[in-house]
């Protein structure tokens, strides 16, 4: 176990702290869960600055097994365009999973990565309108 972390500012974290709802939304319910996983693998004996670049790290690599079939697409002689898609989705889960454990050790709930969410989507949709507004303008 590593006893001090590298980075300061990152909250400490129980992953036995559930959401408790009577009435569990499926985000929440999908939280509890990683919570659960998190304690069955020891995450938090792990500083939250260390569990947090581990857990990033996985997710990435998670990200590029999804992406595997893009590799040899430059070699024609390994070149595979039939996706597996099944194998694809499985990873797509697994960074999932990944996701929700930084969620987790960044200290936030369902209600904030909903309420975050949609912020951003706003802030997302009003950069897209702005760009096309431009966009026309010019023509």
């Amino acid at each position: 176990m590593l006893n001090e972390g590298v980075v300061s500012g990152f909250p400490k974290f129980d992953p036995t702290a559930f959401e408790d709802v009577n009435d569990p939304t499926e985000l929440e319910t999908m939280m509890n869960l990683q919570r659960l996983l998190m304690s069955a693998c020891e995450i938090d004996k792990l500083p939250p600055d260390i569990a947090f670049w581990v857990t990033g790290t996985a997710l990435v690599g998670e990200a590029n097994e999804a992406l595997e079939n893009f590799q040899d697409l430059t070699k024609p002689w390994k070149r595979n365009t039939n996706v597996d898609l099944p194998a694809v989705q499985g990873e797509a889960i697994d960074v999932l999973f990944f996701l929700l454990q930084w969620f987790v050790l960044l200290g936030m709930t369902s209600d904030d990565i909903l309420k975050m969410y949609k912020e951003k989507s706003i802030v997302n949709f009003e950069r897209i309108m702005k760009k096309m507004r431009s966009i026309q303008e010019m023509e």
